[in-house]
């Protein structure tokens, strides 16, 4: 027999190299393979496992990258690519010991069509670990007791840390791909292959290590509560599985609930179990409620852009999703959109005594997903007020146990040191951060290694672009800066080799800069937006929208990148830009995008991350 160990990674490439390294020492008489699927990862995995490709002795890599789908979906494409006939699935966070192989190879020798259990547990530096010590005992992570070598066991024990099976009897089933998150993925399978009279047994002897240095904040809140989520997921598929709670048990995980702060003063055991029932009963509340999402941005403010940005992804959210926004204008952003809206939080005196944020903490605790939508929220670039109005909101939403996205953002730069502090916080704090461009992703970096999606701006999924045959008409839009900037030379230049000039607003204070100029148009929406550009040949100004609209008009477009976010989008497009300096060298490298569908690929992928 041939044997495949499938291992499913995720932002996993440190301990992932030291699971590879004790696969290459099992005592095992014959060559096996292994197989990785990269699970959309944005750190350093592939470069790991392209070193482990060369180096390896013991086994045959073989490994491919995929979206961010999940580990049902990873470990289902792992079986796919196996040539094996015995299928051993780990972690990438598991360490094998030196004799695993051979106990799970002397089961299947022995055994038809049955599922083999090994045995797991934290790896040794990390076991005395008091809160790890918990988790075990209380089988909240890890659980064997009573479980005797080579005899049969249940679904529950079903961990797909260390498990083995025939490839033909795990075809017949297969890892329900609907699951997304953390939690009873594994479990829902083993209870699908029991119902159907297969049979899991225990290898006490086939033994791996779990390193993963698991704390507090690691599973309170977020992962309990998608264990929750998972649950209720897995209750909706099987109604009579028993996975959550109802009558005595309910009342119970309820009471804990209530007093987890009070047995935490107590005792830290009681209190982490009761935390544990806390936040899996927020989890399942969160998965029963309707899918409801609060978008958050700078909205109301009279920014063309923004307000363009909000329109995409109320478009391209999902058709299953209650829509609610908080607003800087509620009137604006309601007559725009039709759309339910209630105010930002409060964030001084005036706006706490309006009592309007009422309404909005009501919105919270009825969404299931938050998202802080678009633009460039957390950077002190101009101001730093910014950067705590959206940590507020963010860190309030985590009080309500709400799962928060940093969604299509830009981000940095962040100077203040308090700023950097906070920021860092709301980093941690976020579930999915979903950025437009490849610049602010290396800002996020410089505050931690955190998972990072990079797409790109949704407005570029506006509308269409529609051809422009323009000629000898130029759109300009600059907006006030710090450093004061003179066009005037750029603008009598224009003028003189017989461009007509049109002076284009995206909010209120570019009126203001402009107006010197000659007369300025602001237009009533984003569409009159790219009509106004379509009749132009040239589109070359500060603001990024600005810029993406003359994209969609199909206009040669260069850009005065005074933000990290305008330089990091143009970046993408492969479009001109400068930092500081004239305009006119800008104006003379304008050029159309050549390939514009990529973009919009890339745009729409962020989307999938809603589902």
């Amino acid at each position: 027999m041939r044997y495949s160990v499938v291992i499913p990674a995720y932002n996993d490439a440190k301990v992932l190299d030291l699971c590879l390294r004790h696969l290459e020492e099992v005592d095992f008489d014959e060559v096996f393979e292994v197989v990785v699927i990269d699970d959309g990862s944005t750190d350093n995995t592939v470069e790991v496992l392209l070193n482990w490709q060369r180096k390896a002795e013991n086994f045959e890599l073989r490994f491919e990258s995929q979206e961010n789908l999940g580990a049902a979906a990873a470990r289902n494409r792992g079986v796919e690519m196996c040539s094996g006939d015995i299928i051993l699935f780990i972690g990438a966070d598991i360490l094998v010991s030196k004799g695993w192989m051979k106990e799970h190879a002397k089961f299947h020798r022995n055994a038809v069509n049955a599922v083999a259990v090994g045995f797991m547990t934290w790896s040794p530096e990390l076991a005395k670990d008091r809160f790890r010590k918990f988790l075990e005992e209380k089988g909240i992570a890890l659980t064997f007791e009573g479980l005797k070598d080579n005899e049969e066991t249940d679904f529950w024990h079903f961990f797909t840390g260390n498990i083995s099976m025939p490839k033909g009897l795990f075809k017949r089933f297969l890892f329900d791909e609907d699951f997304k998150g953390y939690g009873f993925e594994d479990i829902m399978l083993g209870y699908r292959m029991s119902k159907n009279g297969i049979k899991i047994f225990y290898l006490e002897k086939a033994v791996a290590w779990h390193h993963h240095a698991l704390k507090e904040s690691d599973f309170f809140p977020d992962r309990m509560r998608k264990i929750g989520e998972s649950a209720v997921l897995f209750n909706e598929k099987f109604p009579n599985c028993g996975v959550l709670p109802s009558g005595i048990k309910l009342f119970v995980f309820k009471v804990l609930a209530f007093f987890s702060g009070f047995l935490f003063v107590l005792r830290k055991e009681w209190g982490w179990y009761a935390k544990v029932k806390k936040h899996f009963l927020e989890g399942v509340a969160l998965a029963s409620a309707e899918k409801s999402v609060l978008i958050i941005g700078s909205y109301g403010a009279g920014n063309l852009g923004d307000e363009a940005m909000l329109e995409v992804i109320l478009r391209e959210l999902p058709v299953n999703y209650q829509r609610r926004v908080l607003s800087g204008d509620v009137a604006d952003t309601k007559r725009r959109h039709g759309v339910k809206v209630a105010p930002h939080l409060p964030f001084g005196v005036r706006s706490f005594l309006s009592f309007g944020w009422l309404k909005s903490l009501k919105f919270l605790r009825k969404s299931s997903l938050v998202l802080l939508g678009g633009g460039g929220l957390f950077t002190d670039s101009y101001s730093s007020k910014a950067v705590y109005l959206w940590a507020w909101h963010v860190f309030i939403a985590r009080m309500f146990g709400k799962p928060v996205y940093l969604f299509a953002n830009s981000f940095g730069p962040v100077n203040g040191l308090f700023a950097k502090l906070v920021v860092k916080k709301v980093l941690k704090a976020c579930e999915k951060i979903i950025l437009r461009d490849e610049l602010s992703k290396k800002e996020v970096l410089k505050f931690g290694e955190f998972g990072v999606v990079v797409g790109f701006d949704p407005v570029i999924l506006f509308c269409e672009p529609i051809e422009n045959v323009s000629k000898k008409k130029v759109a300009i839009n600059v907006r006030p800066l710090k450093e004061k900037v003179d066009y005037g030379e750029f603008i009598n230049d224009l003028r003189s080799q017989g461009y007509e000039l049109v002076f284009v607003a995206m909010e209120p204070m570019d009126v203001l800069m402009m107006k010197e100029f000659g007369e300025v148009v602001y237009p009533s929406d984003f569409n009159s937006l790219i009509e106004l550009l379509n009749g132009c040949e040239y589109a070359v100004g500060m603001r990024l929208h600005f810029l993406i609209a003359g994209v969609l008009a199909d206009c040669k477009v260069g850009g005065y990148a005074y933000n990290l976010k305008v330089a990091g989008v143009l970046d993408v497009l492969d479009l001109p830009y400068i930092e500081s300096g004239d305009l006119s060298s800008v104006f003379n490298e304008a050029r159309k995008v050549k390939d514009l569908q990529r973009v919009i690929r890339d745009a729409k992928s962020i989307f999938g991350y809603l589902n």
